[in-house]
């Protein structure tokens, strides 16, 4: 990799040219059950890498673990400053699914959960990232799928997808995302739930509604509340205080 640089934090100077080398193996492990008509598996997982050379600072960008990084070769998603040194990430994935007579699968659900380990703290990962540490936040979803004629493209379908973020001692849940989507031949509701803090600072709530015509077009509103979480923590300090007088 060959890059230029010039005053830019935790970078180096000038022209410089750096070769990484990056090695990685990944292994499930699915186990199935077939009763019926229903199939569920549970499939553990580890994904082990390694890549070499020096990594730049990168402390202060931006990052948000997801489940997906955990089994990722660039969990930067930065060709030019990669994640160096070695790491070990680990799962587990469980699906269920249902059938119907016609043999479609029309009820889906899943839950998985993930962490990143490695042997020592590497501080110029992104800090609110939990990266950085030796053990990383654990991170994972939850989806929920409903399809009542999957053979008909105008059937009903309900999804919901969850995903979260929970400290590395599991004693604090650091990020809520909680969508659903209603969905019919004519309408389209939309409801989404996101929380974060210590690792960000964000909390609101939104509402879409989507109708469908015979002449492709289509009539939405929607709206987003957002939740003050300064104003509620000092609201809930006065109470306490009132409380105790």
């Amino acid at each position: 990799m060959n890059a230029y640089n010039q005053n830019i934090e935790g970078s180096k100077e000038n022209s410089n040219s750096d070769v990484y080398l990056t090695f990685g193996i990944e292994n499930s492990f699915p186990l199935i059950k077939i009763e019926g008509n229903k199939e569920q598996t549970i499939t553990p997982k580890i994904f082990t890498k390694y890549t070499t050379g020096t990594m730049a600072d990168a402390r202060n960008v931006s990052k948000k673990l997801s489940y997906d990084d955990v089994y990722s070769m660039n969990r930067m998603n930065d060709v030019i400053n990669p994640e160096t040194g070695g790491s070990l990430g680990y799962g587990v994935e469980y699906n269920n699914s249902t059938k119907n007579n016609l043999n479609e699968v029309y009820l889906k659900n899943s839950f998985s959960i993930g962490q990143v380990l490695r042997l020592q703290d590497q501080e110029e990962m992104p800090s609110n990232s939990s990266l950085s540490k030796s053990q990383s936040d654990f991170v994972g979803g939850a989806t929920f799928a409903y399809i009542a004629e999957p053979s008909n493209t105008k059937s009903t379908k309900l999804n919901v997808n969850y995903n979260y973020t929970v400290s590395n001692s599991l004693d604090k849940i650091l990020q809520n995302n909680l969508s659903t989507t209603l969905e019919n031949s004519k309408n389209i509701f939309n409801a989404n739930y996101y929380e974060i803090h210590d690792i960000g600072n964000e909390h609101y709530a939104e509402l879409s509604y989507t109708r469908k015509f015979n002449n492709d077009m289509n009539f939405s509103f929607g709206g987003r509340k957002i939740f003050k979480m300064i104003l509620l923590k000092i609201i809930l300090l006065k109470l306490i205080m009132i409380q105790n007088v």
